[in-house]
């Protein structure tokens, strides 16, 4: 547990600055080619507004932008072309291509007659020999001037960019990744400490209670061999019985988490749910309520059989006792089919009717020591951490563990990793 937490404690934080990296050089990539395009188009613009040149003479102040790079030694700076075509196309009214070398004429006809086709009046087009921005304009007698700009270099200046921000900010990740791992332990010893000390208190109050409740069973024993069994000895064995289960169930939560899994072994899931599901039909059908169980065949999953056994009989235990009056509790096992690293998964599902559960949050059945019912009264045994040690048992076998409310049932879907080679568990 602690290593999840260690672990969970580094994604985090890598999750973190990744999104911090990404915003940032984002933002950063985005201005530049913005300011890009935008200083292009301003071009562009005037070159449409001026004919489709850029006369020696021409001074005017407002295309003077120091801003945006804009000044007189801008003629000598882009190169275009431009193209007048008829309003359908088919004939070339007039072209200018003095100001643009890598393209000819053939293929600057070409690129006007695809831009004509277009339906934006502007935009971006990739050729073989580069980037070009155009604008279409179409003119009082119905022909169109076709004004396009050679954009390459600022195009290939911002995929520079994006490349370098991509490997700084990869290796900065890199870098981060590994600090934190290093520090990792340092940033979570406060919470690991914290955690060992719930557990040794939950250890040393458990211990301390059990000698109060043997001497309690014992005294009640001696009672009922003096005067006979009746109904207030009976309700005081009956909480020593509660007590002690709700002591060893603590037990079990504190020491959670701290075995290895070098002692797991292949288990007969399929077995083992079978004869688990034959052990509750007689409590169910006693109850009063109606008991469907279909496991697949030969299935197996590998780790401890008794808590394999628990989370089964737990989830079972928590339908019987949440059951409708007169309702139905289903479980189901089924194996998934190889994922894309073939491993296999096991679902199995523990559903009962439980029709007042629509509006109710099924997140917080796994919190400890959580009832719905919130008056936490006795009608129903148990001190909600069943399900609590469910999920740690499934999380120590790498499984999910969730629940959900779907037509008038409560289900509880349990996933395991798992195989199809059945092996006796012995």
């Amino acid at each position: 547990m602690i290593d999840r937490l260690r672990w969970k404690f580094i994604g985090i934080a890598v999750l973190a600055m990744l999104i911090v990296m990404t915003v940032v050089l984002g933002l950063v990539n985005q201005f530049f080619w913005s300011n890009a395009i935008r200083h292009d188009r301003a071009v562009l613009h005037e070159l449409a507004k001026n004919g489709g040149t850029i006369s020696s003479e021409y001074h005017s102040e407002e295309f003077n932008d120091d801003y945006l790079g804009i000044t007189a030694e801008l003629r000598y700076q882009i190169r275009y072309f431009t193209v007048w075509l008829s309003g359908d196309g088919n004939e070339v009214l007039a072209s200018d291509f003095e100001h643009i070398y890598s393209v000819t004429e053939g293929e600057a006809l070409y690129y006007g007659r695809e831009i004509l086709n277009r339906k934006k009046d502007t935009g971006i087009i990739e050729a073989e020999n580069g980037y070009f921005i155009y604008e279409r304009v179409k003119q009082d007698d119905g022909h169109f001037m076709i004004v396009v700009l050679d954009c390459t270099r600022e195009m290939h200046s911002a995929m520079a960019l994006a490349h370098l921000s991509f490997g700084i900010g990869l290796a900065c990740l890199i870098f981060f990744f590994v600090l934190v791992t290093a520090f990792s332990g340092k940033a979570v010893e406060p919470v690991i400490r914290n955690i060992e000390s719930q557990k040794q208190f939950i250890t040393n109050a458990s211990h301390e209670l059990k000698t109060p409740i043997a001497i309690i069973s014992a005294n009640t024993e001696v009672l009922e061999m003096m005067e006979g069994e009746n109904e207030w000895t009976a309700s005081t064995m009956n909480q020593v019985q509660r007590l002690s289960g709700l002591v060893n169930n603590l037990i079990t939560l504190s020491k959670m988490g701290e075995g290895s899994k070098e002692d797991y072994r292949l288990v007969d899931y399929t077995a083992c749910l079978k004869e688990i599901a034959e052990a509750f039909s007689p409590m169910i059908s006693k109850a009063g309520k109606t008991f469907t169980w279909e496991i697949e065949e030969d299935v197996s999953v590998n780790g401890r059989k008794s808590e394999l056994e628990e989370i089964a009989n737990i989830l079972l235990d928590n339908a019987v006792k949440y059951c409708d009056d007169e309702g139905e509790i289903n479980m189901s096992m089924t194996l998934g089919r190889p994922g894309i690293n073939l491993s296999r998964t096991a679902s199995l599902t523990v559903s009962n009717s439980y029709k007042d559960g629509e509006n109710v949050d099924c997140s917080r059945f796994f919190e400890r020591f959580y009832r719905e019912d919130s008056s936490h009264s006795s009608q129903k045994a148990g001190y909600g951490i069943g399900l609590a040690m469910a999920q740690g048992f499934v999380e120590g076998h790498d499984g999910k563990i969730s629940a959900f409310w779907k037509d008038g049932k409560i289900h509880f879907l349990v996933k395991l990793p798992a195989s199809r080679t059945s092996v006796e568990d012995k």
